[in-house]
C-alpha cells in the first residue's frame, strides 16, 4: 500500500510511504495503484473516505523545484598555479641559500 500525507510540507511536497500497513494513519490517504501522480510528491491532494479508508481522489501536479546547484570548487588550474608558485618560491630560497 502506498500512502501520502494530505498536508503539504513548506516546499509543496507531501511525505509518502510504501509498505505493508494494516491501516491508514490519521492525516494520510491511500493512493490507488491505478492513479498517475505527475511531479510526485509535489502537488495538491484531494482525498475522501471511500469504504472507511481515506483515499486520494484527485491530484493536481505541482511545480518541481530547481535542483540545488553545487558550490563550485576551486578549478584544478588554480590549485596547480598555487603549487607552481610555491615551488618556484622554494627554489628561489634554495638558490639564495636561505631556508624558512
Amino acid at each position: 500500500m502506498r500512502i501520502i500525507e494530505i498536508a503539504a510540507l513548506d516546499n509543496g511536497a507531501h511525505r509518502n510511504q510504501d509498505g505493508q500497513l494494516s491501516k491508514v494513519p490519521e492525516g494520510w490517504a491511500m493512493i490507488p495503484e491505478s492513479m498517475d501522480l505527475e511531479n510526485f510528491p509535489f502537488g495538491k491532494v484531494t482525498a475522501e473516505e471511500i469504504e472507511q479508508v481515506m483515499t486520494v481522489t484527485g491530484w493536481v501536479p505541482g511545480v518541481l523545484p530547481e535542483p540545488e546547484r553545487e558550490v563550485p570548487t576551486t578549478p584544478a588550474k588554480d590549485d596547480i598555479d598555487a603549487m607552481l608558485i610555491d615551488h618556484e618560491y622554494r627554489l628561489t630560497l634554495l638558490e639564495l641559500g636561505r631556508t624558512e
